[in-house]
């Protein structure tokens, strides 16, 4: 009996031990838990940075509205904007390069029929301009010529000295300046001849009938067929030098509202100069590239006015005004400047040229029912044909091209 003492002693260790054992584990276990797992290194994901070749059209309030070039949120912007489908009606079919190496051209306008263009074209001459403000200190000369549109299409000169043809709505008549100094310009109409002096600045048909120009700073309308002057207008229309893209007007085709802008304000008013109402204190005309060129477009029905404003952060957005509720919807929103938009005659889309810093520009065209962003080339100054079917462009000042859409 004398080892059972010495037994329980050994029993005592034992537990012990034991004991001291699962301590050990125990906290063993929390120092594992509250170090660095060691994993097989990899390469980091590259972050995306800068601005994106091509942006999501915006909606109001910023949501976003369907587009081809969608994507989920945080995904890279694609760096393309997509043609159309063969079979579209925007679809480009063919191009054809009209005129090079010219000594320096701007487009003036499209035949009512859309088979041929008249243009200026440089004739080499200046003369002296007032030195009231404008940047140079003279004035390139052009001569109007007419462009049909065929294989071999030669420019025909309709007037030396003379710019800024357009054609009537009927496609009868064609009326053009010519500048005779000191600020001043004189309006003619072919055929016929000269019809009243103007202020050297923008003129404009208003229907088949009526010309609407600038004279003493007032804005004039003449009627063709009985010298008539109806009651000017309280608007300056002349422009020249660094006030080219500050000042536009533009008659909807019905001839009852016209749109004017001054310097960033765009506004609209009823033909008579009634009902002024503000449409944008942005609207961006700096990239309208010729005198009496706008930034905005009448729908053919005269019921919407398309238009471009700019943004602080480098945006260009093409908006849409209806007559109807006296209110715009913005259509798209990029990065760069958009110019140049253009009604297709069935109403359902638009075409723009937007400049975003590459060497050339974009043209492109924007669906109204769902937003759908298209890309038809690549060129400056885009002017649509009144079908819808052809697109001036230039790809310098020394040559036009046009593209045919469509089947």
């Amino acid at each position: 009996m004398r080892h059972l003492p010495t037994l329980s002693i050994l029993l005592q260790g034992v537990l012990f031990a034991v004991i001291l054992l699962a301590m050990v584990f125990v906290f063993y276990g929390f120092y594992k838990q509250d170090q660095p797992v060691l994993m097989q290194e990899s390469q980091p994901t590259p972050a995306v940075t800068g601005e994106p070749d091509v942006d999501v059209p915006l909606g109001e309030a910023g949501t976003a509205i369907p587009s081809t070039t969608r994507v989920p949120l945080g995904q890279p912007t694609p760096t393309s904007i997509p043609p159309p489908s063969p079979g579209s009606p925007y679809y480009p079919t063919d191009q054809t390069n009209l005129i090079q190496d010219s000594p320096g051209l701007y487009f003036d306008d499209w035949s009512p029929s859309s088979d041929a263009i008249l243009i200026d074209v440089f004739n080499g001459n200046t003369m002296y301009m007032p030195d009231n403000g404008p940047p140079y200190p003279v004035k390139m000369l052009f001569d109007l010529k007419l462009v049909i549109l065929s294989p071999t299409a030669t420019p025909i000169t309709l007037e030396a000295n003379a710019e800024m043809g357009q054609w009537s709505p009927d496609g009868q008549k064609i009326v053009f300046r010519r500048y005779i100094g000191a600020g001043r310009a004189e309006l003619y109409i072919r055929p016929g001849g000269k019809i009243a002096d103007a202020d050297f600045g923008l003129f404009q048909w208003v229907g088949s009938d009526t010309i609407a120009f600038g004279r003493d700073r007032l804005l004039q309308r003449l009627s063709i067929s009985n010298g008539r002057i109806l009651p000017a207008l309280p608007l300056d229309v002349y422009v020249i030098g660094r006030d080219e893209p500050r000042k536009a007007i533009l008659y909807s085709p019905d001839g009852n509202w016209l749109a004017y802008a001054r310097g960033s304000q765009l506004r609209l008013m009823d033909s008579n100069g009634l009902g002024s109402h503000i449409l944008s204190e942005v609207f961006d005309n700096t990239g309208s590239h010729g005198l009496g060129r706008a930034n905005m477009a009448w729908s053919w029905d005269s019921r919407r006015l398309a238009y471009v404003e700019s943004s602080p952060e480098g945006y260009g957005i093409l908006k849409v005004f209806d007559i109807n509720s006296m209110q715009s919807q913005e259509v798209v929103r990029l990065i760069g400047t958009l110019d140049r938009p253009a009604w297709f005659p069935d109403g359902n889309a638009l075409m723009f040229g937007r400049s975003a810093g590459s060497p050339i520009a974009d043209i492109l065209v924007v669906t109204l029912s769902d937003h759908q962003l298209l890309q038809l080339g690549r060129g400056f100054y885009p002017e649509l044909s009144p079908d819808g079917r052809r697109v001036a462009f230039q790809r310098s000042e020394r040559d036009l091209w046009v593209m045919y859409l469509g089947h």
